[in-house]
């Protein structure tokens, strides 16, 4: 027996660290310690299991209370219904809701604003959570992702209802991480894409730009040759390639330096239909600002409709480590309009 005084403090005592607890046994350890630190007789090992397991399932208790407590009616039923609506047919929303997954590409992107804008729709904001210890918060959204749609109609309606809020919340930060690293994928795409345009412009210039240098090579030595001589340079550039010729060979000059120093940025705008695909709706669904480099030249286009400025505020963020941002200008930023 483990009673008196004493005994009742003490589970007093347990029933307040119980929520803290991460399991029985870490449980049980503060309780000896605690028997310690008061000189309280320690019970036998089954009294203490039994009385760190019935202070957890009751912290458990308090919790799931704490939580709906907090809800509405209007909320509850919608909770509810996520366990009876089916979605096209194959798996209860629920379930649906949990499938989510980083994507690759803007059609993956179309697909992920579905879940995200469906659990902002609930209207269940993280403060449904204050309060409860981190560690509650992981236990009562890994139970939800174990469970399937019948084992959560089986439970209290207590304990359903706090899985599920819990599971809303944390899916819907989870979603929008989901978007944001799809979205940052199809930004390295275009990056790549534009980049791989440029190595190949590059590299088709060659053979032009090899015969442009060896026609500048053949004009400066006949130069040189009748500086030499104190020979009329006309008649030089005449014999060599002749004026006609020298003017085409300048202006193949100016457009393959053009060509080798062509920056991967100036065709970045080519991916837009990537974007204006899934940029509304993602915009939307996510509170997004800029850092000082892009508001520098957000704040240029402010008269701009407010979800273009949001829009070229979040294509940069993918370009802004790699030094770039500040070149961004006139040009550039008048095809990223068009791409929205």
């Amino acid at each position: 027996m483990f009673s008196g005084r004493g005994a009742r403090v003490l589970k007093a005592w347990l029933a307040g660290e119980a929520e803290a607890a991460r399991s029985n046994e870490e449980l049980a350890q503060r309780f000896v310690v605690e028997c310690h630190r008061t000189q309280t007789i320690l019970p036998a090992v089954s009294v203490i299991e039994r009385l760190c397991a019935d202070a957890l399932v009751a912290a458990e208790r308090r919790i799931d209370l704490r939580i709906v407590e907090r809800l509405g009616g209007g909320i509850q039923d919608r909770l509810d219904a996520l366990l009876t609506e089916d979605v096209e047919g194959r798996a209860s929303r629920f379930v649906w809701l949990r499938q989510f997954e980083v994507g690759k590409n803007s059609a993956d992107m179309n697909r992920l604003p579905d879940r995200l804008e469906f659990l902002q729709g609930l209207g269940l904001a993280a403060t449904a959570l204050d309060g409860v210890l981190p560690h509650r918060i992981t236990r009562l959204r890994r139970q939800g992702e174990r469970y399937f749609t019948d084992g959560l109609r089986d439970i209290s309606s207590d304990r359903r209802l706090a899985i599920l809020v819990v599971c809303t919340v944390e899916w819907q930060d989870a979603t929008a991480d989901a978007v944001i690293e799809t979205h940052d994928r199809v930004v390295g795409k275009t990056w790549r894409d534009a980049n791989a345009l440029c190595a190949v412009q590059i590299s088709d210039a060659k053979a032009a730009l090899q015969d442009t240098l060896r026609s500048f090579s053949g004009l400066g030595a006949a130069l040189l040759e009748a500086h030499g001589d104190d020979a009329p340079l006309d008649e030089a550039i005449s014999g060599s390639c002749g004026w006609r010729d020298l003017e085409g060979l300048v202006a193949t000059a100016m457009q393959l330096t053009n060509t080798m120093a062509a920056n991967p940025l100036a065709h970045v705008a080519q991916g837009y239909h990537r974007f204006r695909r899934y940029a509304p709706r993602m915009l939307r669904g996510l509170d997004t600002d800029a850092c000082r480099a892009e508001a520098i030249i957000v704040s240029g286009v402010v008269h701009q409709d407010r979800y273009r400025a949001k829009l070229i505020s979040h294509l940069l963020q993918g370009y802004a480590q790699r030094g770039y941002v500040g070149q961004i200008a006139g040009q550039e930023q008048r095809r990223i309009f068009c791409a929205v």
